[in-house]
């Protein structure tokens, strides 16, 4: 994985230097850097790994999902959205920089990570497929959905919290491994997205399971009761990593998975 990272953040170091306007590169510098786990990024990379296929041909391609990921939490923490004051152990963007320069740099990020998707080492015909699963996790059926359905924050049943689930972050696992699979050029993917329906499930109701006495949200803790939320846990990380170790194998991607969830 540290190869994986040095490598990651040689590009993503590069990209900020470039940006022109002093203003937008710090902006930019402050929300990419140090960055969190970097979970998306080395998820696509070891999936490639997994499949025997270079990572190195998908280090653009993560760095972009990276970056997609990056704008949704600028854009998340704004005042009319989630209203939150603290990312990743520092100040959030727009209260370092203000929310207009937060907003702006969210939209650079989005955008600009469509470059890198470009700059992949692909064919034409498989960057076209990127982009288009890119496009459908981040707009109106994807992530912006999850969002629209998540400001709805009254009575809510379970199939309506997964529905947000699913938008805002299983979204992203599916990018990470189905990106990975057509940058590798496997014809099979549904069960990659099968993987990352499981694994998202899983990482969201750990996430809600830690977060319950803080947040005030309509979360698996809230609707089924803490030993409910609990046993829908363990389902879906079991299904998780035995999806992955049956067709990844029990390598780089089924640790990564064991040891997130």
């Amino acid at each position: 994985m540290e190869k994986y990272l040095h490598d990651f953040n040689e590009i993503a170091k590069a990209y900020v230097n470039a940006i022109e306007n002093a203003d937008l590169r710090e902006g930019a510098r402050y929300a990419l850097f140090p960055g969190g786990k970097r979970l998306r990024p080395l998820l696509m990379l070891a999936t490639l790994a997994d499949l025997g296929a270079d990572y190195r041909l998908g280090l653009y391609p993560a760095f972009g999902l990276e970056m997609i990921h990056t704008y949704s939490l600028i854009h998340d923490d704004l005042p009319p959205m989630d209203d939150d004051d603290h990312r990743r152990g520092k100040p959030s963007l727009h209260r370092a920089f203000g929310e207009a320069l937060a907003i702006l740099v969210g939209d650079a990020l989005l955008t600009d990570a469509f470059l890198m998707f470009s700059k992949a080492p692909l064919s034409p015909e498989r960057i076209v497929l990127l982009v288009e699963l890119a496009a459908r996790a981040a707009g109106s059926g994807g992530m912006v959905r999850g969002q629209v359905l998540d400001l709805k924050n009254g009575d809510r049943c379970l199939g309506e919290l997964e529905e947000i689930i699913l938008g805002k972050t299983a979204a992203l696992f599916r990018l990470a491994l189905v990106g990975a699979g057509i940058i590798a050029g496997r014809e099979e993917l549904d069960d990659l997205a099968e993987l990352a329906h499981w694994f998202g499930l899983a990482f969201q109701i750990k996430d809600d399971i830690a977060d319950f006495e803080t947040e005030n949200k309509i979360t698996h803790p809230v609707l089924l009761g803490m030993e409910e939320a609990r046993n829908k846990f363990r389902e879906c990380r079991e299904k998780s990593l035995r999806i992955a170790g049956r067709i990844l194998g029990k390598n780089e991607v089924y640790h990564l998975l064991e040891r997130i969830l």
